[in-house]
């Protein structure tokens, strides 16, 4: 959906203040009219990780890096646990995702816990949905898992998710997670979100 003036102008100050609070630059980070980038690195993306060569592409960049980051970056509570997620490539309705399993997200079996599973599919469904409506997460109304194998503590993932439908009410997402050095596919999820707008 097409933002107003007005409100991307709130979002590109937003993104201000983040980078005014970012501690170290980001390396080869995306450059806009406002300057390089200095986002924390786990939030960080352009569009399929390649530089935007209009305005309006640059501003919705940053708007979605401001967007996610304030979104995503709950850094108390039961969010916390996944602190370490980053976001390592975003197109027009997918999200590509990277998480090392830490031992605060095992089970009893020194396994990721099954929740833990669950809210990345959750996190991933929500970024891919706001790769195409930067103001719209949504609410959860379903969300599904299937487990195929175990995610091993010191493992990293890679999460993959990809909008099937965005309609006004409900949208529709897929979420697949797999194991990043051996491609093992641990799970697989289906996430759909409602707008009440």
């Amino acid at each position: 959906s097409m933002l107003t003036r007005r409100t991307m102008a709130g979002l590109v100050g937003r993104a201000r203040g983040f980078q005014a609070r970012a501690a170290v630059p980001v390396a080869g980070a995306h450059t806009s009219p406002l300057g390089p980038s200095t986002l924390p690195t786990r939030r960080l993306f352009s569009a399929n990780g390649k530089e935007e060569k209009t305005f309006a592409a640059k501003c919705k960049t940053v708007a979605a890096n401001a967007l996610l980051e304030g979104v995503l970056n709950n850094t108390t509570g039961f969010d916390s646990l996944f602190a370490g997620l980053k976001i390592t490539d975003i197109g027009k309705g997918t999200v590509e995702m990277e998480l090392l399993v830490e031992p605060k997200m095992q089970n009893p079996f020194w396994k990721m816990h099954g929740g833990a599973l669950c809210t990345l599919v959750d996190l991933a469904g929500t970024a891919a949905i706001m790769s195409l409506s930067p103001t719209q997460p949504g609410v959860s109304v379903d969300l599904n898992v299937s487990f195929l194998s175990a995610a091993d503590i010191g493992e990293t993932l890679i999460i993959t998710s990809k909008v099937e439908k965005l309609g006004q009410k409900l949208g529709f997402t897929d979420v697949r997670i797999s194991e990043k050095l051996s491609g093992r596919l641990v799970a697989v999820g289906r996430h759909t979100k409602y707008f009440s707008g």
